[in-house]
């Protein structure tokens, strides 16, 4: 029996150009993004695909120009926060 893990990482130097198909979402973690193409592994940013969960919150930050969300306990880290360029 195959057993798939609760996330898998975008390849270093890419970034989604769509949403995943198969459901999950798109969720990075606490680095803020200095540019909405921002790439997987620049800076330390990271990118994943998850299930939607209640750990999750949907981000307004403006990375990607993609819906995504962050960690809530990363909420305060991203209030008011967005990509200028």
């Amino acid at each position: 029996m195959e057993v798939s893990a609760p996330f898998d990482y975008y390849p270093t130097g890419s970034l989604p150009k769509e949403l995943p198909a198969d459901g999950r979402v798109i969720v990075h973690n606490h680095v803020l993004p200095v540019s909405r193409t921002q790439r997987h592994g620049v800076n330390g940013f990271r990118f994943w695909r998850a299930q939607l969960s209640d750990r999750l919150e949907k981000c307004e930050c403006g990375w990607s120009g993609l819906r995504h969300y962050h960690l809530k306990k990363y909420s305060k880290l991203f209030e008011g926060f967005r990509v200028r360029r």
